[in-house]
């Protein structure tokens, strides 16, 4: 019996890239963009944050890695800026719950400098929690202030399409890891995120949203978006991923049973 031969993986070594000035420029291009979204109207904000999600463009400078997300999030919170009083509204549930969660989080993350041989990664992880602090609270006074979902269901949607694809093609052109399958070495894709248990998690959030939006107001898009997401989820080959897609189809199943399988 000849051996199977399917192999499209390839090695990818993340190489750090410095920031140049063409980079630079860009970053405060989009940073304008986005406050000026922002405080025309904040959903356009948010769609702004979820349509650049997944794209890191990532750049070193000063220490630090300088992402298309972050340069997003700080346009976002100046164009929010705009809107006088608007913090108070951080103050009705759940802001409260989730910003403690999340401070907890943080300081107990800090805490852990105290015993670090090396503090540098401390310091950097310390701050992601910052950041994704300043996701929520970003996103909760966008959606406070302007709740008109149809600019935020079409970019969730284009998102999830757009990372789904550039996932899908690796099945083609290459992956950047496998997995043994009896004798096939089979790819495990991850298109614009980090690996296949990056792409696994986005795709859960995706498939999350996407089906509770199709029981209750389907259209092509969200079913083009949720077909390619649940397929690009089944093939990262990733276990935390299927039990998660499982936990989501069977709480959209209890909610409502026969519009889930036909939005699924």
């Amino acid at each position: 019996m000849l051996p199977l031969t399917y192999r499209p993986v390839v090695d990818r070594f993340a190489m750090p890239v410095p920031l140049d000035p063409l980079s630079a420029a860009f970053y405060v291009a989009a940073l304008v963009a986005a406050a000026a979204l922002t405080a025309r109207r904040p959903i356009y904000g948010l769609a702004a944050l979820v349509l650049t999600t997944p794209v890191a463009f990532a750049h070193d400078a000063l220490g630090t890695t300088i992402t298309l997300p972050k340069t997003e999030l700080l346009g976002v919170l100046l164009g929010l800026s705009t809107y006088r009083g608007c913090v108070k509204s951080l103050r009705y549930p759940p802001a409260p719950l989730l910003i403690g969660a999340l401070s907890l989080l943080c300081a107990i993350t800090a805490l852990t400098l105290l015993d670090a041989s090396n503090r540098g990664p401390v310091i950097r992880e310390t701050l992601k929690i910052v950041e994704y602090a300043g996701f929520f609270v970003a996103a909760f006074l966008c959606y406070t202030l302007d709740r008109d979902d149809a600019p935020l269901i079409g970019a969730v949607a284009v998102a999830a399409t757009a990372v789904a694809l550039s996932a899908l093609v690796q099945e083609i052109v290459g992956a950047p890891s496998g997995l043994y399958i009896g004798q096939a070495i089979v790819p495990r894709i991850a298109g614009l995120l980090e690996g296949p248990n990056q792409l696994s998690g986005y795709c859960e959030i995706a498939v999350a949203t996407l089906g509770a939006w199709a029981l209750v107001r389907s259209s092509a898009l969200i079913g083009l978006a949720l077909g390619l997401t649940v397929c690009a989820d089944i093939l990262t080959f990733s276990r935390a991923g299927w039990m998660g897609l499982a936990v989501i189809v069977t709480l959209l199943a209890l909610c409502d049973g026969r519009r889930t399988w036909f939005a699924l």
